[in-house]
């Protein structure tokens, strides 16, 4: 079985499951066999870093799976984000992105005084498009006018 990032679809880790232990996976978080252990054990039951399940795909033969999970923590008994991180960095952006989401929730349910996106989104919806409008136009511009041409 492959989990895999339900938002950023990065693979997360190899594991292994057998009949007992997808039975259980329904009733608590996934639960994978260790190598050369029994019984079944809980994701994160020993390090508390567990994966909320999304979805479960079959392949084509019946005999692999695919989860799909969002990680609460890191994934890797190391504390790595993968079990097949990369010396590389993800594809830019990807965390970026989902670093200001999370940013952004924060000062929209947490406001403070003075914060500009916090005062932004209590004027509505129509005014954080017109915000999010004239920033698409200033990156276009920019890029429009930048020197390097791909």
């Amino acid at each position: 079985m492959i989990v895999q990032h339900a938002v950023t679809a990065a693979v997360l880790m190899l594991g292994y499951m057998n009949r007992e232990a997808l039975a259980q996976r329904w009733r608590t978080a996934a639960w994978f066999l260790q190598p050369l252990e029994a019984p079944a054990v809980g994701k994160g039951e020993i390090s508390g870093n567990h994966l909320q399940l999304v979805e479960i795909r079959a392949d084509c033969d019946a005999d692999a799976l695919l989860l799909a999970a969002q990680p609460a923590g890191p994934v890797c008994h190391t504390g790595s984000a993968s079990c097949l991180a990369m010396s590389r960095s993800p594809p830019f952006g990807v965390e970026l992105l989902l670093e200001l989401d999370q940013l952004i929730g924060q000062r929209i349910e947490q406001p403070s005084e003075g914060s500009y996106t916090a005062n932004l989104y209590a004027r509505g919806v129509r005014r954080v498009a017109q915000k999010v409008g004239e920033e698409g136009l200033e990156v276009a511009l920019a890029g429009a006018a930048s020197p390097i041409r791909r």
